[in-house]
């Protein structure tokens, strides 16, 4: 059975916008058997022993499937998919294009959300406005031709900087 480590107790801000959700969410979808190892971020568990030995970056989420163990959340979603043979296309273009939105979910459309989150939480008196600018116009530009359904915050937040556009669905980005 796979074990899967994600989070347990967290601070306030974090709930419902962590990364192992996303696994969890292809668990479900796969139907494969785990379970749930609840980790203490707010009592430091991440930063323990036992965890630093199968998570090198001290972050959820990680999975234990019977001593193989994957971390980082796109890496996690595409092995389960891979296990099941379910959420990802059996030809090469269909396999690449569920990779690309993968790598384009973690390397760009994520750190650039995580920013504007760091600055929500700790810049309550608005003392990073240029900052806060700046990244507005960042995800203006990588953000722009990506539409992902109106839910949570975050999409609350990139529906803000497009202009309050309501999006529902996925499509492929632009072509030149």
């Amino acid at each position: 059975m796979i074990t899967l480590y994600g989070f347990g107790r967290i601070f306030p801000e974090g709930r419902g916008e962590t990364k192992d959700l996303r696994a969890q969410w292809a668990l479900e979808e796969t139907g494969l058997p785990y379970r749930v190892h609840a980790l203490d971020h707010t009592g430091g568990e991440l930063d323990g022993d036992a965890f630093s030995r199968i998570s090198p970056f001290h972050q959820a989420p990680v999975i234990d499937d019977g001593g193989f163990i994957v971390a980082e959340s796109a890496a996690v979603v595409l092995y389960l998919a891979e296990k099941a043979g379910k959420l990802i296309p059996v030809d090469v273009q269909g396999r690449t294009r569920v990779v690309q939105w993968c790598f384009a979910a973690v390397s760009t459309v994520e750190p650039t959300l995580v920013c504007l989150d760091v600055i929500e939480i700790f810049d309550r008196d608005g003392a990073a406005h240029v900052v806060k600018a700046e990244t507005r116009k960042l995800a203006a530009r990588w953000l722009a031709d990506v539409r992902a359904p109106p839910r949570g915050p975050r999409m609350d937040r990139l529906r803000r900087f497009h202009g309050g556009r309501h999006h529902d669905g996925l499509r492929p980005a632009r072509r030149p």
